[in-house]
């Protein structure tokens, strides 16, 4: 899906329904292709977590079925398992523009009639732990700062698009779920 693909969904189904809340889903993870998010990022590759190598850290996509054969995994690639998998860029949440730029596209939504945003793996940490290598003393401050930056956008997206009516799902175990305001 792309943000225009889902704010085109929503208005097709508030033409039938007028009274239905659509909700953009939105992965706190996983830099999708397909989104304008993710060329925004492109154009900014300091956005990307990495390791102190200077590589790109990735979490993998798995064909959870394993449904394709390793030679037609095409822009996925075959893993030793012999399922396809696709590796993700994960966004470094410790830098305020990112947070701004994740906060943004959500609000380019609703402002074309999406009701909110869906906010899928929002309160946790990822689960191979800290996103950042643990080679240096400097990781703990790594770490608190990509998790200060990623808890800070359900809360900024509540003071922005709950106040005006919307709806924000934050999706995670220990996450809050926002109710909409009326």
């Amino acid at each position: 899906p792309t943000e225009d693909n889902i704010v085109a969904a929503a208005a097709a189904v508030k033409a039938l329904n007028p009274r239905a809340s659509i909700v953009a889903y939105m992965n706190m993870f996983l830099d999708y292709p397909t989104y304008a998010l993710a060329k925004q990022v492109a154009d900014h590759p300091e956005w990307w977590i990495r390791d102190h190598a200077g590589h790109v850290l990735t979490n993998d996509i798995i064909d959870m079925n394993c449904s394709m054969p390793a030679s037609q995994c095409g822009e996925y690639i075959p893993a030793a398992s012999g399922c396809c998998v696709r590796q993700l860029p994960v966004w470094d949440f410790a830098k305020p523009p990112v947070v701004e730029a994740f906060v943004g596209a959500c609000l380019n939504m609703t402002a074309r009639g999406v009701d909110g945003c869906f906010l899928d793996a929002g309160g946790h940490s990822p689960p191979w732990g800290c996103p950042f290598p643990s080679e240096t003393q400097q990781n703990a401050s790594e770490c608190a700062a990509w998790v200060d930056g990623k808890n800070s956008i359900p809360r900024e997206l509540h003071n922005r698009v709950e106040i005006q009516g919307g709806l924000v799902i934050n999706n995670a175990a220990e996450g809050v779920y926002f109710e909409p305001v009326t």
